[in-house]
């Protein structure tokens, strides 16, 4: 009779059947002629088998290369990201970065590059990136709530296509409009470059932990010890402290847009900025033997970007709102 062609589970495997990737049936007893009919019909039903396990191991291979292709590139992407945290479209956790990293970010972000756009993600960015000096001058919460309004909007749209769609509708003067919460935003930045413009030319606030002395002469003495800053700088004298810097700088930008209900709360918040020792070392994370090349460094670099930036974002809202920051 026929070999029977059908394996029970309970069959055993040749060594060589199971290395083509079929089972081996029964041996059958011999008879003449039979063995080669026999060994080609074996054969034939073990093909599929063959091709099945081949397919297999194909789809296994090409998963595995795949899987591997797709973590060789997250692997570069996080590098590319831990060497440039600032790479377009990333948008960092600024929580997870230093006050010191945040700022030289902030001038990577805010200084415009050669045929890159001005997207709203990295003007949000580059603000953003400045909140380790917002968040001691009491302009945080001011900043966020222009961000919010940037938020609503394409954020891979150039500030231009923004401002410029939002001019042609007429919808630039409203509270929630993008030109508006750009405009304010830029009031800000404007405020942080004469703050740093100003640190920036009293080299001894940077060479020295102490205060300056409040002068003998000119300035109304507040009560403890600070003078009054306009007064001292229309007369030549420098401010004495950080928050005497930080009210001179509010006083050339920002107030002029507020009421007298805001200028009286800026005031207030302006007036707990911390003394510049405490600033520079303890929150920026300086240390004083640093003060004058690192820091000085790094305030200039964002100095620089501001005005770069401030100039392109200042021509855009003129060009298509004219709108004055």
């Amino acid at each position: 009779s026929d070999a029977p062609l059908f394996v029970p589970p309970s069959s055993s495997f040749s060594s060589s059947s199971t290395r083509r990737g079929c089972f081996s049936p029964p041996r059958a007893p011999r008879e003449p002629g039979r063995e080669e009919e026999l060994v080609q019909e074996q054969e034939r039903r073990c093909l599929p088998v063959v091709v099945f396990l081949s397919k297999t191991k194909r789809k296994r291979a090409v998963a595995s290369t795949s899987l591997a292709f797709l973590l060789g590139v997250a692997a570069l992407y996080a590098l590319a990201l831990k060497l440039n945290p600032n790479n377009k479209g990333v948008v960092v956790e600024l929580d997870t970065v230093t006050p010191r990293e945040s700022l030289r970010m902030a001038a990577s972000q805010l200084r415009p590059k050669l045929f890159e756009r001005l997207t709203a993600r990295k003007f949000a960015q580059g603000t953003l990136a400045l909140s380790p000096i917002f968040d001691r001058v009491g302009l945080s919460r001011m900043v966020q709530v222009n961000i919010d309004k940037l938020a609503r909007f394409d954020r891979d749209a150039s500030l231009e296509a923004l401002v410029k769609a939002e001019a042609t509708s007429g919808d630039w003067q409203k509270d929630d409009s993008a030109t508006v919460a750009v405009q304010w935003n830029a009031r800000i930045l404007e405020f942080v470059s004469v703050l740093t413009d100003l640190v920036l030319q009293s080299p001894a606030l940077l060479s020295t932990t102490e205060d300056f002395p409040p002068p003998t002469a000119g300035g109304q003495q507040r009560e403890g010890g600070r003078r009054n800053t306009s007064e001292d700088h229309q007369q030549g004298h420098q401010p004495a402290t950080l928050a005497d810097f930080a009210k001179l700088a509010y006083e050339a930008t920002l107030q002029q847009h507020h009421s007298k209900l805001l200028r009286h709360a800026a005031r207030t918040m302006l007036a707990l900025t911390p003394d510049h020792a405490a600033f520079f070392a303890d929150h920026l994370g300086y240390p004083p033997q640093t003060w004058t090349t690192d820091l000085k460094k790094d305030l200039t670099d964002v100095n620089a970007a501001l005005r770069q930036h401030l100039h392109l974002v200042k021509s855009i809202l003129r060009h298509h709102s004219h709108v004055q920051v």
